[in-house]
């Protein structure tokens, strides 16, 4: 019987049915209503496993990011050793661009972010402005470790363009073949044709997390 009530529970769900309150009557049927009857039990949602958005906030109750993702503590849950069991991943919204980052509950902000291994330039030697090459779907940029170990993110959304030079970094064990520059990345030039397919292109900017303002320890609350 609780399987059948809380598929047709969830069946009204999908349909879309407005409702503010899961209510139960006493053979134990769940339905979507505005209040209950007075024959009726109000069911907290939370009982059915039912939860509103997961946000993060620091110590005076300022958001983080909202919650995008799974985290599994203690690490002896976590289905595999891909997942990183000390860090959350959310997202918070910095000028127009949504930005996906790594939160953990002491405090640390955009932390175990991957480093960027290769950029795209306009020039022809690396120089100028590093662009990153992304999906021209992307609704919303990473941060990650950029030039000289600083918090970067790409500013979405990319446009189709072409690029001149490629900076990247040498697989494990191999020396650059090309022109080494002064970061340890190796620059490698791309010869220019009529027929090169565009790549879709994002500039790149710098983030100086402590201007947020966050004060630690984080923690998850619903809303």
């Amino acid at each position: 019987m609780v399987r059948c009530t809380l598929a047709l529970f969830l069946a009204s769900l999908a349909t879309g049915a407005h409702a503010d309150v899961v209510c139960r009557s006493r053979s134990g049927v769940l339905s979507l209503r505005q209040t209950c009857h007075k024959r009726q039990m109000l069911v907290p949602p939370s009982s059915l496993g039912i939860m509103g958005g997961l946000v993060v906030k620091d110590s005076k109750g300022a958001l983080v990011g909202f919650v995008i993702g799974p985290t599994f503590t203690p690490a002896f849950t976590a289905p595999n050793e891909s997942v990183d069991d000390h860090v959350t991943p959310v997202v918070r919204q910095i000028g127009n661009t949504w930005v996906e980052f790594r939160v953990s509950a002491r405090g640390s902000f955009g932390f175990d972010t991957p480093v960027a291994d290769s950029f795209a330039y306009d020039s022809t030697d690396c120089s100028g402005t590093p662009l990153v090459i992304v999906n021209r779907d992307a609704m919303m940029s990473m941060a990650f470790v950029g030039l000289d170990e600083v918090e970067t993110y790409a500013i979405l959304p990319g446009t189709p363009r072409m690029f001149r030079s490629e900076s990247f970094l040498p697989p494990a064990g191999q020396t650059c073949a090309f022109t080494l520059l002064p970061n340890g990345m190796c620059c490698k030039t791309i010869p220019t044709s009529p027929t090169a397919p565009e790549k879709t292109l994002a500039d790149t900017t710098t983030l100086d997390l402590s201007t947020l303002g966050l004060v630690p320890p984080f923690h998850v609350e619903s809303e």
